[in-house]
Formats: structure tokens, sequence, C-alpha cells
């Protein structure tokens, strides 16, 4: 169910654009205008989110590097799928965001084995 919501709030409203704009290769790219405010919930709900579907890939038996790479492919695909559709910024954010909490994830994980939290 994550992943619908996932894709689903990525590429609503679901309208079409006459034209396909471009992707954007800087990091928060669409965190740079507008409402910091907004920005800073819009980032807030992406970590949560995206941290909830690698944790549940793992809660699946899913090892964490292949857990980041299916959530990191799966943002990458609706950022493509944003190029076709209005209000919203095709951007690499969503994709390196993810590679960035699945691997603060892994650090926590094994800073958590080493002090001998995994009984």
């Amino acid at each position: 169910m994550l992943v619908v919501v996932i894709i689903s709030s990525g590429l609503s409203p679901y309208k079409l654009l006459t034209t396909i704009q471009d992707l954007k290769f800087i990091p928060f790219y669409g965190f740079l205008g507008g409402s910091m405010f907004v920005n800073t919930a819009s980032l807030l709900e992406k970590i949560f989110l995206y941290g909830s579907l690698i944790w549940l890939f793992q809660q699946a038996g899913i090892r964490l590097l292949l857990a980041i790479m299916i959530t990191a492919s799966l943002t990458f695909m609706v950022e493509l799928a944003q190029l076709v559709f209005v209000g919203h910024v095709a951007e690499i954010t969503d994709p390196v965001l993810v590679i960035l909490i699945g691997f603060s994830l892994g650090g926590i994980v094994n800073a958590s084995a080493k002090r001998g939290g995994n009984k």
C-alpha cells in the first residue's frame, strides 16, 4: 500500500502536459524556491515515507542494499513520470534522498549492533 501512496502522491494531479519538461539534475532544486515551511514539511514527509518503505522491505526479509535500490528505482520512475504531469518539478532529489536515508538507517543499525542492541 505504501508503494501505491508514494506513486499516487508523486503524480497527482493527474493532468498531462502538452510538452515534456526538463529533468533537473541539481539535488533539492525544487526546495530552493517557494515557502520554506512547505518545503520543510514536504522533506520531512518524504523522509518518513521513504524510510518507512525501506524498513518495510527489510521486515519482509529483503537486504538493506536491495531495499535501498528498489526504493530509489521506484522514486526515479516517479520522477521520470513527472516529466509529463502538471504541477511537478522532475528532479533527482528523491532518489538521492532515498540513498541518504537508506545508508543512514544502515549506520544506525550497525551502531546498535556494535553496542549489543540486537540480542
